[in-house]
């Protein structure tokens, strides 16, 4: 099947001879480049339409994210405080000498406690710069 270019005009042109002129062949070629440029234009404008509109569309989610973000900035600074102070108090607990009662050679007894009384309590959260674990001390 034979497909041909619709001229200018919009009609069909009439069957060619089997010998064309070469002015003929010529134009018909710029027609076909004339058609191709038109094509490509708006190819192009409608992909640059498009990638602007795509990109519009990005900067309003990014700008929506952000909002939403700074809206929880707050509730999410009061949960990881929570958390934290959470962590800091079971950290804590697990690391108090055992309660009186309990012998000098168990560990955690007397001769811990006499030995945690002596030293200042750690500073935890903002005041000692969010250690968590008292530092180690040295060995007599």
């Amino acid at each position: 099947m034979e497909t041909q270019v619709p001229a200018d005009g919009g009609g069909v042109p009439a069957p060619m001879p089997t010998a064309l002129a070469p002015q003929d062949v010529e134009a018909r070629l710029a027609a076909v480049e004339h058609r191709l440029d038109a094509l490509e234009g708006s190819i192009r404008e409608a992909v640059t339409q498009e990638l602007q509109a795509a990109g519009e569309e990005m900067r309003r989610a990014v700008s929506e994210l952000g909002r939403l973000l700074l809206r929880d900035l707050d509730r999410l600074t009061k949960v990881l405080a929570e958390h934290r102070d959470a962590i800091v108090e079971r950290v804590t607990a697990a690391l108090e000498p055992a309660a009186p009662g309990r012998s000098a050679e168990e560990p955690g007894g007397a001769g811990a406690e006499d030995a945690t009384e002596a030293a200042p309590a750690a500073l935890t959260g903002e005041q000692g710069r969010w250690r968590v674990l008292p530092r180690r001390r040295r060995r007599a």
